[in-house]
């Protein structure tokens, strides 16, 4: 068990600043309306479409 925790903890590591880039553009395609969405519904589109607009190359 510890090799495989070992394993995923390397992977993270070697890929931080990807996972921390994707955060940063899918928080800047979000932007701060994001705190005021009162339904989860609508909080999950704009969530997709910021990832649409990300694979797209926005």
């Amino acid at each position: 068990m510890k090799m495989q925790n070992a394993a995923k903890e390397r992977c993270l590591l070697k890929n931080g600043s990807r996972i921390e880039n994707f955060n940063q553009r899918l928080k800047s395609l979000v932007g701060e309306d994001f705190s005021r969405f009162r339904l989860w519904a609508s909080a999950k589109a704009v969530i997709a479409a910021a990832l649409v607009a990300i694979n797209l190359g926005f």
